[in-house]
């Protein structure tokens, strides 16, 4: 029974290495996991860090807020979310 426990194991271990299970990086799986709401650091976690393309604050009578573009490339995989106030308000992905 503890050798049949040990193979389970081993095996689990040996797949998630395979699979690149909880790596972050651009797949569909990990753009298929963002969602409106979530903080920049959210999307960090599942793609690594991304560089910022631009920003803009702004109000229009009572409504304000700061709005920012983030980038995540790896050759022609490219993942683009939008961030309002640190939360996800859009994404768009290409190549995956």
């Amino acid at each position: 029974m503890r050798n049949a426990t040990l193979v389970l194991l081993m095996g689990c271990v040996l797949g998630a290495m395979l699979t690149g299970c909880g790596k972050p990086g651009l797949t569909k799986d990990n753009y298929d996991k963002i969602s409106d709401g979530m903080t920049l650091a959210q999307v960090e976690k599942l793609l690594g860090p991304g560089k910022k393309g631009g920003s803009i604050a702004g109000a229009i009578g009572e409504i304000a807020g700061q709005g920012a573009a983030y980038l995540w490339e790896d050759g022609d995989k490219k993942i683009t979310v939008v961030f309002k106030d640190d939360k996800v308000i859009s994404k768009t992905q290409i190549g995956l």
